[in-house]
């Protein structure tokens, strides 16, 4: 996903997936990146969903926050969660198109049994170090690299309604990037 402010170059604000729960569509995301998307009404949200470069735009103005945590402080602790549901029948026609929405609903965890932490985990992101602009045409297009990797699972806890998982992942080695900035909201599987 991409946040692009209408006088500035695009800027990566964070990774997400797209999900649904029953008939409603929604970006999952981390919640901070929905603060900053919905914090500015001239923010445009393009996603970013093949490796090609392209410029899928969601009007601002179709999408709605529901947020799970504090807005005004995140902390490790979390959530820092949110779901910009996709209010425009139009714009989920057309990503139906071309990408799925994982379905949510009740708790998931059964999915991957206990004891979880000897289980491999995989990492699916965008990271900013990754990404790169582009002038096509009078359009200054984002693209950016997915990047994954298997990483381990350090520890986990239940917090209210949230099942939270710590993972270990490496970075500076091979080709990991150097940072993690930008897999907020990342896909974890």
């Amino acid at each position: 996903m991409t946040a692009i402010q209408t006088d500035t170059l695009p800027h990566l604000a964070g990774s997400s997936t797209l999900v649904s729960v029953g008939d409603d569509y929604g970006i999952l995301t981390a919640g901070h990146v929905a603060k900053e998307i919905k914090s500015d009404p001239s923010y445009e949200v393009s996603l970013l969903f093949r490796s090609d470069e392209h410029h899928f735009p969601v009007p601002v103005e179709s999408l709605s926050v529901i947020n799970f945590g504090n807005w005004e402080e995140f902390t490790k602790e979390g959530p820092d969660l949110a779901l910009l549901t996709i209010n425009s029948p139009a714009t989920i026609a057309e990503l139906k198109r071309s990408k799925s929405f994982y379905p949510l609903g009740g708790r998931q965890t059964e999915k991957f049994p206990a004891p979880r932490k000897f289980l491999t985990w995989a990492l699916l992101g965008a990271p900013i170090e990754l990404s790169k602009t582009k002038q096509v045409g009078r359009d200054t297009i984002l693209s950016s690299e997915m990047f994954f990797a298997w990483c381990h699972l350090e520890g986990e806890a239940v917090r209210g309604d949230f099942d939270f998982l710590e993972f270990i992942v490496p970075s500076s080695i091979d080709s990991r990037p150097s940072c993690y900035k930008g897999l907020s909201g990342v896909a974890f599987g």
